[in-house]
């Protein structure tokens, strides 16, 4: 998405925003809690699969691994 966002710029010379939106599955640091401030949204991403497993579904759905 950046290197779109970055050629577009470069090409036409206007300005361009990327809405990233992260978050950390084990809050900010060791000694924080997320479910006490943020329990509807730490629900989800606690059913949400981690990235790496996600990638990993695409890339042997392409055939690019094997298990």
């Amino acid at each position: 998405m950046c290197e779109i966002a970055a050629n577009y710029r470069q090409k036409f010379h206007k300005d361009v925003v990327v809405d990233l939106i992260g978050y950390r599955r084990h809050g900010h640091n060791e000694l924080d809690q997320p479910m006490f401030t943020h329990p509807l949204t730490y629900k989800k991403i606690a059913t949400h699969p981690p990235a790496v497993e996600i990638y990993e579904k695409q890339l042997l759905e392409a055939g690019v691994i094997d298990k």
